[in-house]
């Protein structure tokens, strides 16, 4: 508990939680604009080579995203980051598949306007 303490006052508080700024800095520029590389790297690790391609639409859909079925064996999957007005910030991930089980993820920004 002395030690639980000693930590509390030396940091100043007893309660820190700076994950989603962390997560949100490590993914989007000083902008507010979607890094593609950060994203792309961080949902490859999340959905490896060999993850089942249901994981990733669970996902887009978890986070208000949508998929689809592109030519071949690819499925995008999209969503708005954020909107204002008339114009929108995306996100979409196009997803190479076979057998059902993700070969790759790459993650393309951009957006929409009136």
């Amino acid at each position: 508990m002395v030690v639980a303490a000693a930590l509390c006052t030396s940091l100043g508080a007893c309660y820190v939680d700076h994950r989603k700024d962390l997560a949100y800095d490590m993914l989007y520029d000083a902008r507010g604009w979607p890094v593609a590389e950060a994203m792309s790297g961080a949902l490859a690790a999340r959905f490896p080579a060999g993850s089942p391609v249901e994981a990733v639409q669970s996902f887009a859909s978890a986070h208000g995203g949508t998929c689809s079925k592109r030519s071949g064996d690819v499925l995008w999957c999209e969503w708005v980051t954020h909107a204002k007005y008339c114009a929108a910030s995306m996100v979409g991930v196009e997803v190479s598949v076979r057998d059902a089980k993700v070969q790759s993820l790459k993650v393309k920004a951009g957006g929409l306007s009136c």
